[in-house]
């Protein structure tokens, strides 16, 4: 079993909402979830990797591991987005197979 079995991309979306926005429940309010999905979801991101990303949630505090994790959490949701941009610029030939939130 590969270690990226189980991993979800909103786990990313909640760690770095959490950061830009500075609490929580701010992230919960930007991305549209409750703010015990966002916990849950960076709880599970912290799990996955072994690490603990934040020394306190309020405020908002990184620790080096999360500092160190932030830019590459980012650089991931950025290459994923770019990597649907060809499939949607091209003309539709079907229809999806679900529509999924991002």
């Amino acid at each position: 079993m590969s270690r990226t079995d189980g991993f979800r991309l909103r786990w990313l979306r909640a760690f770095i909402a959490t950061v830009d926005c500075g609490s929580q429940s701010d992230a919960a309010k930007h991305l549209g979830v409750s703010q015990s999905t966002i916990s849950k979801d960076v709880t599970s991101l912290e799990e996955w990797l072994r690490y603990q990303l934040f020394e306190s949630s309020v405020p908002v505090e990184l620790s080096a591991k999360g500092a160190a994790f932030l830019p590459q959490a980012k650089d991931i949701v950025d290459k994923l987005e770019k990597a649907r941009e060809p499939l949607q610029a091209q003309q539709p030939s079907g229809t999806p197979i679900r529509d999924i939130k991002p």
